[in-house]
C-alpha cells in the first residue's frame, strides 16, 4: 500500500503547515514576553491581580491562535483539528522553553545588577505557575473555539440539508 498526496494539493498543504508553525512560534514568543514583562510592568499590582491579567492575556492569545488556524484552513476538518491542537501546544510549551532560555541567559549578568523584577520572572515558582497557567488557559480556550467551530459547522450543514 502506497500513500500518496495529489501534487496539486502539496503546495497549499505545505504553505498551511509553514504558516501554522509560524503562528505557533509567534504565539510562544508572545506568551513568553507576557510572562517576562508582567513582573516589570505590574510590580505595583497585587499578585492575584497580576495572575488574573496573565490569565486573560493567555485566553486572548490562545483564542486568536485557534481562530487564525481555522481561518487558514478555511473550514473545520480533521487536519484543521489536528493543526489547531498542535499550534496550541507548540505555543504553550514553546513559551516555557523561550522563558527558560531567557532566564538562563540573563541569570549570570543579572546577579550582579539590581534587576529584581527580572529575577522574579525567573524564579522557579513563578516560571512553574505561568507555564502551567499558560498551558491550561491556551488548551481551554482552544477547546472552546474547537467546540464553537464544530457547532457552527454542524448547524450550517443541518440547515443546508433541510
Amino acid at each position: 500500500m502506497k500513500f500518496d498526496v495529489d501534487p496539486a494539493a502539496q503546495l497549499p498543504l505545505r504553505r498551511i503547515i509553514l504558516l501554522s508553525l509560524c503562528l505557533g512560534g509567534v504565539g510562544a514568543i508572545t506568551l513568553a514576553l507576557v510572562n517576562l514583562s508582567l513582573p516589570l510592568i505590574g510590580s505595583s499590582l497585587s499578585t492575584s491581580l497580576q495572575y488574573e491579567i496573565l490569565t486573560v492575556l493567555y485566553l486572548f492569545i490562545g483564542g486568536i491562535l485557534a481562530v487564525l488556524v481555522y481561518r487558514v484552513w478555511g473550514a473545520a476538518s480533521c487536519l484543521a483539528d489536528v493543526d489547531v491542537w498542535m499550534v496550541a501546544l507548540l505555543a504553550a510549551l514553546g513559551s516555557a522553553v523561550v522563558q527558560s532560555a531567557f532566564c538562563v541567559v540573563v541569570s549570570g549578568p543579572s546577579s550582579a545588577t539590581p534587576a529584581s523584577s527580572i529575577l522574579v520572572a525567573c524564579t522557579s515558582s513563578y516560571r512553574r505557575t505561568v507555564t502551567y497557567g499558560s498551558i491550561l488557559a491556551v488548551v481551554l480556550i482552544t477547546f472552546g473555539v474547537w467546540v464553537a467551530v464544530h457547532y457552527i459547522t454542524w448547524r450550517v450543514q443541518k440547515n443546508g440539508a433541510s
